[in-house]
C-alpha cells in the first residue's frame, strides 16, 4: 500500500476519470469534491476570514495567490465577487483541501455530562 493511503485527498469532481485512475493505482483515500452554486466564492471566503500561513516551500501555491485576479464590471471597472479562472490550480486544490472543514455536518462536539 502506498505511504498516503490514509490520508483523505480531495480533487477536482470535473475529472471522474482521473480519480477512478488513482484509485485503480491504489490511492484509495481520493474523493470528488464537492461544487456548487457559488462554492468557489464560499471557499475563498472561509479562508479569508480564518486567515492562512503559507509555507515557503509552497511556491506554487504562493505565486498564485500574489497573482490572483478577479473579474472587473465593464462600465465601472469595481471588482466584482468572481475570480478569474487562470493561474489557480493550487488556489483550487486549497479550497478542496479545506472542504471537509467547512461542512458543518463534519464538525462533532461533545459536550461532558
Amino acid at each position: 500500500n502506498p505511504p498516503y493511503n490514509d490520508i483523505k485527498i480531495y480533487a477536482d469532481n470535473a475529472r471522474p476519470e482521473a480519480i477512478e485512475e488513482m484509485k485503480r493505482q491504489g490511492i484509495n483515500g481520493i474523493r470528488a469534491c464537492t461544487k456548487g452554486t457559488n462554492s468557489v466564492m464560499e471557499g475563498i471566503e472561509w479562508i479569508q476570514e480564518r486567515g492562512m500561513y503559507v509555507d515557503k516551500s509552497c511556491i506554487g501555491l504562493k505565486n498564485e495567490l500574489e497573482s490572483y485576479q478577479w473579474e472587473k464590471d465593464k462600465k465601472t471597472g469595481e471588482r466584482l465577487p468572481k475570480p478569474v479562472k487562470v493561474n489557480d490550480d493550487a488556489c483550487d486544490s486549497l479550497r478542496y483541501g479545506c472542504e471537509r472543514f467547512r461542512k458543518p455536518n463534519n464538525i462533532s462536539i461533545t459536550i461532558p455530562d
